[in-house]
Order: C-alpha cells, then structure tokens, then sequence
C-alpha cells in the first residue's frame, strides 16, 4: 500500500461520498483465466471487491458487449 500523496473524494450511488489517500499498487488479478496487475485505488465500501475502470478496459482492449451482456477479451 503507498498513499496517493492527496485526499481524493469517490461519489459512489451506494455510499455517497468516500475519501482515501490509499493505493495498492501492482496488485495480481485474474480474470477470465487471464493475469493482470493492477493498482487499486482502497475504498472503505461493503458489497464491492474491485471495480475496474473504463481507463482500464480500454488500455486492455478489453469490450463491453451490453447487447449479448458480455465482456469480450481481444
């Protein structure tokens, strides 16, 4: 864990509004029997694990497909 170096405020649907200077940098994930490291930003939330970010899918080509609900990985 590493401290962002400022306070950065999430507006989230569930919880309103959640502050941290906290991130987990190159932490492993799999998903879809692929490997990834990621830097996950800690929120003090229940009921989420990860949230991964348009930023992310799209640096990873990954494709949202919403008609077939569906995540395509290229």
């Amino acid at each position: 864990m590493r401290e962002l170096g400022c306070k950065l405020i999430v507006a989230t649907p569930a919880s309103g509004e959640v502050s941290t200077n906290s991130v987990c940098v190159g932490c492993p994930i799999e998903v879809a029997s692929r490997k990834f490291k990621v830097n996950l930003i800690c929120l003090s939330m229940e009921g989420l694990d990860v949230i991964l970010g348009m930023d992310w899918l799209s640096s990873n080509h990954i494709v949202i497909d919403c008609g077939q609900h569906n995540v395509v990985f290229s």
